[in-house]
């Protein structure tokens, strides 16, 4: 129902969407396409708005996150970066179902990890409001499960963002804003609460992997890789093919031991039912999720060389070793389709005083940074 482009956070809604006070809604006879159309034809009122600057929504981001309005687009693609790990969206825009109105498959909740949301559930648990609540919702498309692609087309002018925007304050009437709820009355003074210096950040970041520390800590290193198999069901059922997934990864680094890495498979949306006797779903995709836990007495270089290996890796150099690694058990991997960064931490005990809300704005406010060395 709604679109935005994170730099700016200029929005678009989808027209039939919108409601005016006291306007009686007509009664909905079937469902609606998934994507309205980018202009209004004769035969139907549903289409995207105009693209429009929402001032509210970035103060009251701003500071809610402890962050400043000049630093807001930095931050925003840092939080992409950081939390959601997929490719970033085609232009920097995000499509979102709003208020959070959404139903999701559990083949594609189970795209992900337990712990990846698990890790999103504690950055909400310590506070009632907290500021990751806002930015979650224009995200939930992409944070559950792995989608390769956005939900609906762009036009050339967003690919080129040379969209015309309207310069508009949109009001608090259901589906108005980018956020959930009425807009907020703006506080006494425009400065933003500063991110306490003391709060550490517990979110994982891309770069640069973390040393393990004096306490003897084992770093952590998590990341998805999708594989086009013949068999996906057979696939994910066969603890064989779960080990030489682990020893293939294994491969890619001399820092890595195969007994580091465990495995999870889940099979993927694209897997498709062929009309053949048994009615096993073939030819389709998987989606391994892995994690790798660097022993506390290895090298402190050796979390960031596995890291770099995996990164490095390409789709073909990585087929390679996991068909040889498969070699013996049955299965094929027929294509590998994507392969998600590698997300690097290291477990902390939180500080006295550190609430996980401050660690968020610890890391949303060093956005600047983050982003250059992302690139």
């Amino acid at each position: 129902t709604s679109k935005v482009h994170l730099p700016t956070m200029q929005h678009s809604m989808r027209t039939t969407y919108k409601t005016a006070e006291g306007q009686h809604m007509a009664e909905v006879r079937e469902l609606p396409p998934m994507c309205p159309a980018h202009e209004v034809f004769e035969s139907s009122s549903d289409s995207w708005g105009p693209y429009g600057k929402v001032p509210w929504v970035r103060t009251f981001v701003a500071e809610k996150c402890g962050l400043d309005e000049g630093s807001l687009g930095d931050a925003m693609m840092s939080f992409w970066d950081n939390f959601v790990q997929l490719p970033r969206p085609q232009a920097d825009i995000a499509h979102f179902a709003q208020g959070a109105r959404f139903a999701a498959s559990r083949a594609r909740i189970h795209q992900r990890p337990k712990a990846y949301y698990e890790k999103l559930l504690a950055l909400v648990s310590s506070e009632v409001d907290p500021c990751m609540n806002y930015l979650f919702e224009w995200v939930w498309y992409y944070i559950i499960g792995m989608p390769a692609s956005a939900p609906c087309d762009l036009t050339p002018h967003e690919l080129a963002q040379t969209w015309e925007v309207q310069d508009r304050m949109l009001q608090s009437v259901s589906g108005a804003s980018g956020i959930s709820g009425d807009a907020p009355t703006p506080a006494a003074t425009s400065a933003p609460t500063p991110a306490p210096a003391d709060q550490e950040d517990p979110s994982p970041t891309p770069s640069p992997a973390p040393a393990p520390d004096a306490a003897g800590q084992e770093t952590v290193i998590t990341g998805s890789v999708t594989l086009k198999v013949a068999d996906p069901e057979a696939f994910c059922d066969s603890q064989s093919a779960l080990d030489a997934f682990a020893a293939g990864m294994a491969d890619l680094s001399d820092s890595l031991e195969a007994t580091w890495v465990t495995a999870a498979c889940a099979v993927g949306d694209s897997a498709r039912r062929l009309a053949d006797d048994d009615g096993r779903r073939l030819e389709g995709t998987v989606v391994m999720s892995y994690t790798i836990r660097v022993p506390a007495g290895e090298s402190s270089d050796a979390a960031g060389a596995i890291q770099a290996a995996i990164t490095d890796t390409d789709p073909a150099s990585l087929k390679s070793l996991l068909n040889t690694a498969l070699t013996g058990s049955g299965f094929e991997v027929l294509e590998v389709a994507q392969i998600a960064p590698p997300v690097v931490e290291q477990p902390t005990v939180p500080q006295k005083g550190t609430t996980d809300s401050g660690a968020v704005r610890s890391t949303l406010a060093a956005a600047p940074a983050a982003a250059a060395a992302l690139g």
